[in-house]
């Protein structure tokens, strides 16, 4: 058994440099404002100032470093199997415009890094969604089908570089991997100039549509005909987009191996699910090991996830260290479509873009490409597909399964935690829920033995908060908000923090 890093930590973020732009202070007008610095936002905002918009981009900490600095960073259309679900559910033509667009916004990565000679380490390599059993082998088959009829890169193979056998997998070709913090950082110091402005450490606190919008920050305001919210979660929440997805945690481990790294970028088709691919390093290829996937806040012993990816890849590749772990958080909409477009029926110059369902690097392009086009007056051919306003999301078998979960933990857990432990039998670097008295609270001891003691209601809609001892967070079992240790929100759909309490 190889042994694992003390603490979490992202490839991407820990080997590109920090980035120090302003905050916000005082008022900016511009044509469009972009809230959100992952890759949505950023290629959002380098495609609006590259047609001639006057854009303003801002991010609440730094950007390209949540969601979108711990991604995998495949750049592909191939989205496990999803072709043949999206042609029963959307037609052809609906399963042909998702395919389109992803293949669109991989061409777009593909040309502007070439275009601008980013050294963001791009590689065309092929995607793989492989069989381990026959039983396994008639879904590969239905969706090569469906995807081979879209028009899309698809053919069956027995055959891949992987150490260990398999039935059968469905290749698509020409296809890609990235460093996207090394993409992004670059785009990033093209948008700021003539009239356009990127603003980190500018957190909004309210959107207002209108004739102009108003964004209003903590010091500042921006003005803008037209607003984006491209942040993880939508800020603001007027559409309950929290009951039209899920949130999912997934785990990494990047890895050194003596062995031959797999030529392709991989993911296994049942549970539990594997998902591989290269990394190039100034040390040599590193082979980054993906899954272990679970409901935010229902995942148990996380470090324990950790372990059984690590020891995965010792078994199948002979890994000696684990180098780097880290993990994220994905929303995906129950009928397996990002939201683009008009926040609401009823907005006039307020998008969203959100849901991207894992698959965030050809997604967010995606976003980014349709609202360029809507904020421009100009129709697009893909956005009838990602309309944030289609009937269906609220009503799927998915959804009321979602619903019925998150009733059982509102309910359940406030009978079945706090029940054991107390403040004194904490152990440095542990968090629990802790019956304190007559009141039930989140507690955390650090290596200093300071305790940090928090109500573990969510405050987005009330559910208990769990204990994530991987990542020393609180994560939210219902709607999948993110609290650090001390209770600050790290991610939506909660913009409150926890409650402090105080313990003796």
């Amino acid at each position: 058994m190889i042994s694992i890093p003390d603490e979490s930590n992202s490839y991407w973020v820990a080997s590109t440099p920090p980035t120090k732009y302003r905050p916000l202070k005082g008022k900016v007008v511009v044509d469009v404002a972009v809230i959100g610095g992952g890759i949505a936002g950023v290629t959002a905002a380098y495609q609006l100032k590259s047609i001639g918009a006057k854009v303003a981009l801002l991010e609440a900490y730094r950007i390209a470093a949540a969601v979108t600095g711990y991604t995998t960073a495949k750049v592909t259309s191939q989205h496990h199997l999803i072709y043949h679900e999206l042609t029963k559910k959307f037609g052809q033509e609906g399963a042909r415009a998702y395919g389109e667009a992803n293949e669109a916004a991989l061409a777009w990565i593909a040309g502007l890094a070439e275009k601008k000679k980013f050294a963001c380490d791009f590689r065309r390599k092929s995607a793989y969604v492989y069989a381990a059993t026959k039983e396994e082998l008639p879904a590969i088959e239905a969706e090569i089908k469906a995807a081979q009829e879209l028009g899309l890169p698809a053919t069956f193979t027995e055959r891949t570089t992987l150490p260990y056998e398999i039935e059968g997998a469905i290749r698509f070709a020409d296809q890609a991997e990235f460093h996207p913090r090394k993409f992004l950082l670059a785009i990033a110091k093209e948008i700021s100039g003539q009239g356009s402005h990127l603003f980190e450490e500018s957190r909004v606190r309210e959107v207002k549509d209108g004739s102009p919008c108003q964004v209003h920050t903590e010091h500042g305001t921006v003005i803008a005909k037209n607003v984006l919210i491209a942040t993880h979660f939508p800020i603001q929440d007027r559409a309950f987009y929290f009951a039209r997805m899920w949130a999912k945690s997934s785990y990494a481990v990047m890895v050194k191996t003596p062995e031959r790294i797999p030529d392709g970028i991989f993911i296994s088709a049942e549970h539990p699910i594997r998902s591989l691919r290269s990394v190039r390093t100034p040390k040599g290829e590193r082979l980054l090991v993906v899954g272990e996937a679970h409901k935010t806040g229902q995942g148990g012993d996380t470090l324990a996830r950790y372990r059984r990816l690590a020891a995965f890849a010792k078994r199948h590749f002979n890994a000696t260290a684990v180098e780097y772990r880290w993990s994220t958080e994905d929303y995906l909409p129950h009928d397996r479509v990002p939201f683009i477009g008009k926040f609401t029926p009823r907005s006039k110059h307020l998008y969203v873009a959100t849901g991207f369902q894992a698959w965030g690097m050809t997604n967010g392009v995606v976003a980014a490409l349709i609202f360029a086009d809507l904020a421009a007056g100009h129709e697009n051919p893909w956005a009838f597909l990602f309309n944030p306003n289609r009937l269906g999301t609220f009503f799927t078998k998915k959804s009321f399964a979602e619903a019925a979960d998150n009733t059982k933990k509102f309910i359940g857990d406030r009978w079945r935690s706090g029940k054991k432990g107390s403040l004194a039998q904490l152990k440095p670097r542990e968090g629990k829920l802790i019956q304190h008295g007559k009141t039930l609270i989140g507690a955390y001891k650090d290596e200093n033995g300071k305790v940090y003691a928090v109500s573990p209601v969510c405050t987005h809609m009330g559910c208990i908060v769990q204990w994530n001892n991987a990542e020393k967070t609180w994560d939210c079992p219902c709607h999948g908000s993110f609290y650090n240790y001390d209770g600050t929100v790290f991610h939506g759909p909660a913009t409150k923090n926890l409650k402090k309490i105080k313990v003796k």
